[in-house]
């Protein structure tokens, strides 16, 4: 990665691709070669505030220090008029919500995972000077995995991840991800190792695979409580998935969803040797990137302006300082999430966040 302080022509911004609480990111052109790019940038007023670009940066830095074929990369940081921005590869697909909702092979969800727990592998044993940075991605969610036209998969969007380059911790309590996709442990605020990763990776797999959501209510509440206290049943369940899912399979899933976090496998490497074995005993290994390549040319391209509520309710991201306790107190018909900005000034900020492309 290079780092430059750009004028705004390096980058020719051709539209709107998403939008979160804290960053906009849009689709551009590289001026210098016209190579397609993905640019993230610190939403006005944000761009601002001292805190929140040091946010911002330090995102940069942390992604600038991985360098893996399933996670998004990161070639150039710069800052023009309107601030600081990250540039990343632009990756020509869709996200895996996408592909979950109309994909029909079972096989899809293995081949999504494996590179995904790949990714994870690398990001967890990232380390600077033989000291690990203890990163946890701490979103892991379908919007921010990214299936490429060539079969590729990248984990996408750090911009919530905790690791030892913060230059701001995660306060006690701070809430940060999609109630959905949470572990037990993050929705009461406490802090969270890369075992909460690891339940996201379940969840994901166990809605893949059974073709419904794990948690799912009418308000974020009532998922919080089902994320919590809701006993998942097992996939090899008849009356989940059939008789398509494979034992084996169904115990891995199982465990990635344990409330206890010391019950799930004890590492992305432990449960990626454990999916390797259970994809090379159905013989599925040399095909997998063929199989994610069909399910994207098949999946339609997502138009970000017709979302319905009740989709862009589940994939929210959620930034706070307050464990989910504040939420299960508020009213049924108040389902968003206080976001604190610096010390004393309180915004309520509601986020649809999406992957970092699609084209």
């Amino acid at each position: 990665m290079t780092t430059s302080t750009a004028p705004k022509s390096t980058y020719r911004e051709l539209g709107l691709l998403a939008e979160g609480g804290m960053a906009l990111v849009v689709q551009a052109v590289r001026e210098s070669d016209g190579a397609s790019v993905v640019l993230k940038r610190v939403r006005p007023p944000l761009c601002f505030d001292a805190s929140f670009v040091r946010l911002f940066l330090d995102e940069g830095a942390l992604h600038a220090r991985f360098d893996h074929d399933n996670i998004v990369r990161l070639v150039d940081s710069g800052e023009d008029e309107q601030g600081p921005f990250l540039v990343f590869e632009h990756i020509c697909g869709v996200d895996f919500a996408v592909v979950r909702e109309h994909a029909t092979e079972s096989g899809v969800a293995r081949a999504v995972a494996r590179p995904l727990l790949s990714a994870l592998t690398s990001v967890h044993g990232t380390c600077v000077d033989g000291r690990c940075l203890d990163v946890v991605h701490r979103d892991i969610s379908p919007g921010n995995v990214l299936l490429g036209d060539d079969g590729s998969v990248k984990l996408a969007d750090f911009g919530v991840a905790a690791s030892r380059l913060k230059t701001d911790q995660t306060v006690a309590g701070e809430l940060k991800g999609k109630f959905a996709y949470m572990a037990p442990e993050q929705t009461r605020g406490e802090r969270v190792t890369s075992s909460a990763d690891l339940f996201a990776v379940g969840v994901l797999l166990w809605e893949a695979l059974a073709n419904r959501r794990v948690f799912d209510a009418a308000t974020d509440a009532d998922i919080v409580q089902q994320v919590r206290h809701r006993a998942v049943p097992r996939l090899d369940d008849e009356s989940i998935a059939g008789s398509r899912i494979e034992a084996p399979l169904a115990d891995l899933v199982a465990q990635l969803l344990h409330k206890d976090p010391a019950q799930r496998p004890s590492s992305a490497s432990s449960a990626l040797s454990t999916l390797q074995t259970i994809i090379d005993n159905r013989g599925l290994d040399d095909g997998l990137a063929r199989l994610v390549a069909r399910a994207v040319r098949q999946a339609p391209r997502r138009d970000l302006t017709a979302i319905a509520p009740d989709v862009r309710r589940q994939t929210q991201r959620v930034v706070g300082l307050a464990s989910a306790d504040t939420i299960l107190r508020r009213p049924a018909a108040n389902n968003r999430v206080v976001f604190v900005v610096g010390a004393a000034a309180v915004a309520v900020v509601v986020v649809f966040a999406v992957g970092l492309v699609t084209s």
